[in-house]
C-alpha cells in the first residue's frame, strides 16, 4: 500500500504540480481561482439557464434532475475513455514507472487512482455548477443540495468503470 500511494503521489506531482508549490500560499492561490471558476460557471448557467426556464416553462422535478444526470454522466464517459487511453496506453511515464521496483497492479491500482482525481476535478468543474444551478433554479430542498456533496465523489466511478472495459477493444482497434 505505502508504494502505491508514493506512486500516486508522484502522478499526482507530476501531472498536476501540487507538490512542486513552492508555499502553501501558492498552493491555496491555485485552489482559489478553481473554486472562483467554479462559482463564476455556477453564475453564468443560472443566468443563462433561468431565462431557458422561464421562456420554455421547463418544470424542474425529480425526472428533469434524473435526465440531467444521465446526460451529465454519458459527457464524463466520453471523456473518461479519451483520459483512459491517454493515461494507461499511451503515457510515455508507463515505461519509466515499469522500471521501479514496483508491481504492474501497484502500478495499475495507482492509475486508476489517479484517473479518479481527473474525472473527479473535471465533474467538480462541470458538474457542481449544473445541478447547483438547477437546484437554485428549482428552488429544491436542502436535502438536494446535501446529497449533492455526497454524491459528486462517487459520479466519477461508473464512467471509469465502463470507460476502463470499453478502452480496451478501443485500444485493440488503435494498434
Amino acid at each position: 500500500m505505502q508504494r502505491i500511494l508514493k506512486l500516486f503521489k508522484f502522478q499526482l506531482d507530476n501531472k498536476f504540480n501540487i507538490f512542486k508549490q513552492k508555499s502553501l500560499k501558492s498552493f491555496l492561490v491555485q485552489a482559489s481561482k478553481y473554486l472562483v471558476t467554479i462559482a463564476a460557471l455556477t453564475l453564468a448557467l443560472y443566468l443563462i439557464f433561468s431565462k431557458i426556464v422561464f421562456i420554455l416553462g421547463i418544470k424542474i422535478n425529480a425526472e428533469f434532475v434524473a435526465i440531467l444526470l444521465l446526460a451529465t454522466q454519458c459527457i464524463t464517459f466520453c471523456f473518461a475513455i479519451a483520459n483512459i487511453i491517454g493515461t494507461l496506453y499511451l503515457s510515455k511515464d508507463n515505461e519509466l514507472l515499469m522500471v521501479l521496483p514496483v508491481t504492474f497492479n501497484q502500478l495499475f491500482i495507482s492509475k486508476i487512482m489517479i484517473l479518479y482525481i481527473t474525472e473527479f476535478l473535471f465533474n467538480l468543474l462541470y458538474i457542481v455548477p449544473v445541478f447547483l444551478t438547477v437546484g437554485i433554479i428549482g428552488r429544491l430542498s436542502l436535502t438536494y443540495f446535501i446529497m449533492l456533496v455526497v454524491i459528486v465523489p462517487i459520479l466519477p466511478l461508473v464512467p471509469i468503470a465502463l470507460a476502463s472495459v470499453v478502452s480496451i477493444p478501443i485500444m485493440f482497434i488503435i494498434k
